[in-house]
């Protein structure tokens, strides 16, 4: 995994469903790992404050992105999707872009910048 990506990000997220409404605050914090090991987490803080983390697990990583397999974690609330999915971290100038392919999360995506 590139150095580059190591770090905590954080950013604003909003579905890409048939309409886009805004998901609240999304904080993923990456480190150094080998495809099929954790390699992350993700912290979703709600527009009500409500918190709901996953844990990220390196699944390919390209010039262009890196693939995680993304599941919730053990401690989440029951209001917290569980479900298994995919999530792409693709560097866009200094920033990196979030995309989830999970439905019932509204296919989540949002801009994250370096935070530490």
């Amino acid at each position: 995994m590139p150095a580059a990506y190591v770090g905590t990000w954080e950013g604003q997220a909003s579905s890409r469903e048939s309409i886009t409404i805004p998901l609240g605050t999304f904080r993923v914090t990456l480190r150094e790992a080998r495809v099929g090991e954790r390699v992350g987490t993700l912290r979703h803080t709600d527009i009500f404050g409500g918190i709901c983390d996953d844990v990220l697990t390196l699944k390919e990583v390209t010039a262009r992105r890196i693939v995680t397999t993304s599941v919730g974690a053990p401690t989440n609330r029951d209001v917290c999707d569980q479900a298994r999915h995919t999530v792409l971290l693709t560097p866009v100038g200094d920033d990196l872009v979030y995309e989830s392919d999970s439905k019932d999360s509204g296919r989540p995506k949002a801009r994250l910048s370096k935070s530490k």
